[in-house]
């Protein structure tokens, strides 16, 4: 599962670098790379929550993920200039924050 969730990144980080070349330069299929590589990236996101044991970081990681896949749905909403991006990435990333704050005291608690 873990080389699976690998090559899931590598490839959505290579696709999304090529779409952004091909954006940048406004050459066709930008955009479908763009949201060819955002979707790899969120199915990488739910991969990684299968590696995560316990039941308490487990609902903590897919609160997170859930967080990540609607700040990136924002993000390529906001590229490809549809409607409700800007939205999706405030409640995304909004939402991230107290999730990461909260995962990071359970992990410092458990550390002490």
């Amino acid at each position: 599962m873990k080389t699976l969730f690998e090559i899931a990144k590598t490839a959505a980080i290579v696709i999304l670098c090529v779409a952004m070349t091909f954006r940048l330069l406004h050459w066709p299929g930008g955009g479908i790379m763009t949201l060819a590589g955002a979707g790899i990236a969120a199915v990488a996101a739910l991969l990684a929550l299968f590696a995560v044991k316990s039941f308490a970081h487990k609902a903590l990681s897919i609160f997170a993920a859930v967080t990540v896949i609607i700040a990136m749905v924002g993000l390529v909403f906001r590229l490809l200039h549809w409607p409700g991006g800007t939205i999706a990435i405030i409640l995304g990333l909004g939402i991230m924050l107290p999730v990461c704050a909260i995962w990071h005291a359970i992990v410092a608690c458990k550390q002490k």
